[in-house]
């Protein structure tokens, strides 16, 4: 039920079909964008052609993360990557990209544990969440892009 609330919250449609230029600040998730890195560093690529000021962020769960896919992505004009802390994460590689381009993380209170320092070490912003956080954020348009 919650999946299906979730998914009503989305519009299926073709990347021509959006005005990237009216956006402040994109976000691209998934599934997991770093599956297919070719495919998401096109999208990055199209949007901050059509709109150089924006912010594009991308969530993953951080597991495909690495140095070079992170300078690749910054390169073509990927703004920062949000980390979901659900998985075992390598501090070494977090830290990197923390140097290179804006980090955030996102995490329940068990999961967030320890992760403390790295945060102000690094000054990475984070935010505890529950699963109810999704469905009361401020107003914003959710699209399914379609091959």
């Amino acid at each position: 039920m919650e999946d299906q609330k979730m998914q009503e919250t989305f519009t299926s449609c073709y990347f021509r079909d959006v005005d990237w230029a009216k956006y402040d600040e994109v976000s691209l998730t998934g599934g997991e964008p770093l599956l297919d890195v070719p495919r998401t560093a096109r999208i990055i690529g199209a949007i901050r052609t059509l709109n150089p000021y924006c912010k594009i962020w991308l969530y993953t769960n951080g597991t495909k993360l690495q140095i070079e896919t992170a300078r690749f992505l910054k390169m073509v004009g990927l703004s920062g990557i949000t980390v979901s802390l659900h998985t075992r994460l390598d501090p070494v590689i977090l830290a990197a990209v923390a140097t290179m381009m804006s980090l955030r993380f996102l995490a329940n209170k068990k999961e967030f544990t320890g992760w403390e320092i790295f945060c102000d070490q690094y000054e990475v912003p984070y935010r505890i969440w529950k699963m109810d956080d999704c469905y009361d954020m401020e107003p914003e348009d959710r699209f399914i892009l379609k091959r």
